[in-house]
């Protein structure tokens, strides 16, 4: 099953600031990704930071 062209539910989280930020307000800026990091321990979560950490500068 393929989400390409779906939207994601809206929903209100803690950036790295601290701040509350919406996904809603930040969709006004233009494109977004989220990115949820559950620990240096997590193997996944590491793959998945060392895959956009290879990509990020080509999406913007």
């Amino acid at each position: 099953m393929s989400l390409e062209d779906s939207n994601a539910p809206d929903f209100t989280a803690e950036s790295s600031a601290g701040e509350a930020v919406s996904l809603a307000d930040t969709l006004e800026d233009g494109p977004t990704v989220v990115l949820i990091n559950r620990g240096h321990w997590c193997s996944f979560c590491a793959e998945q930071l060392q895959t956009f950490s290879e990509v990020a500068y080509d999406m913007w």
